[in-house]
């Protein structure tokens, strides 16, 4: 006799106001959270920073880059200074398109 659900379902909570999707779904005895972030306005700003940080120097006001919703909080969450220091200069390394000062990386 199975004890899990027999159908599979799928709950939409909508787009928050930081624009992240979150879906619930059930598929069988499993339970997975999706999140989803439309990235189309998020690179378009970090290549305006780009575009800003033109013939700056380090020191001279550079905007380093764009951290999404998504990953914002898990970073913000860590209390350690350092720690999150690695955490964001973790996430340009591994997502470069999103660092609007390449430079940054190398320090």
């Amino acid at each position: 006799m199975s004890t899990g659900y027999s159908e599979n379902v799928e709950l939409d909570e909508g787009v928050n106001p930081h624009g992240v999707r979150t879906i619930i779904k059930f598929e069988g005895e499993s339970l997975i959270i999706q999140k989803q972030q439309d990235m189309t306005e998020a690179l378009a700003h970090v290549q305006a920073m780009r575009e800003r940080n033109e013939g700056k120097g380090w020191g001279e006001g550079k905007e380093v880059g764009h951290i999404p919703a998504l990953v914002h909080g898990r970073i913000a969450a860590i209390r350690d200074r350092d720690e999150r220091k690695k955490a964001i200069k973790r996430f340009f390394a591994n997502n470069p398109a999103f660092c609007a000062y390449p430079a940054y990386l190398k320090r």
